[in-house]
């Protein structure tokens, strides 16, 4: 089978290949996220142009802090910020900054203490500062 090159950049669909998820309401593609990684929801920008800025409106975030390098040695004791514990930190600015969603339903965060009691102190006044009707702040050891 040979492609043309619009079909191959994407620009046109084959007969009856139509984008079925993307024609769902955004408080059901909010729904669907709910259950995804503020990383997943951000990485779903990808999937089409109606995607693009979905999860800057989602009423859920769920932050995980295990998709950073789960396995680096631990900062506390290096006594100084890793580059994962850098690009961790610059996610959770970058997502705050950009989130736009009215009201904040569910906030979920979760710390590992590699990162040392500063940066949680840091993200749990982040969470807090968004003012969520739910906040889940789970620090583990």
């Amino acid at each position: 089978m040979v492609l043309t090159t619009a079909a191959a950049c994407g620009s046109r669909r084959p007969a009856g290949m139509e984008d079925r998820l993307s024609s769902l309401p955004d408080d059901l593609l909010h729904n669907i996220m709910s259950f995804l990684t503020s990383r997943q929801a951000v990485q779903t920008c990808v999937l089409s142009r109606r995607w693009v800025g979905l999860w800057r409106s989602a009423p859920c975030l769920n932050i995980d802090q295990r998709e950073f390098n789960p396995t680096a040695e631990a900062e506390h004791l290096t006594l100084r910020k890793t580059p994962e514990t850098v690009r961790f930190l610059n996610f959770v600015d970058n997502l705050l900054m950009f989130h736009r969603a009215e009201s904040l339903d569910t906030f979920r965060f979760q710390l590992s203490n590699r990162h040392g009691c500063g940066v949680a102190h840091q993200c749990l006044r982040r969470c807090i500062e968004c003012c969520p009707e739910v906040l889940e702040f789970c620090y583990s050891y």
